[in-house]
């Protein structure tokens, strides 16, 4: 099953609905690695090492995407998308 890494851009909110329905979310809260500063290139590093899919709204993944660095998967939302 996979598992979803929301960067600190993402609401928690959504986090908090999907882990409702079953669907395994950590978050960057959830360990420790939120408003320190802690680079995408890092950030990615992480969740390639737990097998995470790494959530985000921060375009600067497309660029580490096009390097080829190994990783679980991104997925892109739309900065503006509701949670209805």
């Amino acid at each position: 099953m996979l598992c979803f890494y929301f960067d600190e851009h993402i609401d928690p909110d959504i986090a908090t609905g999907l882990r409702v329905r079953g669907i395994p979310v950590i978050t960057t809260k959830d360990v420790q690695r939120h408003g320190l500063g802690i680079l995408d290139d890092a950030q990615l590093i992480y969740a390639r090492e737990h097998d995470y899919v790494t959530v985000t709204i921060d375009r600067d993944f497309i660029a580490l995407n096009i390097t080829l660095r190994p990783h679980a998967g991104i997925v892109m939302l739309h900065p503006n998308a509701s949670i209805g």
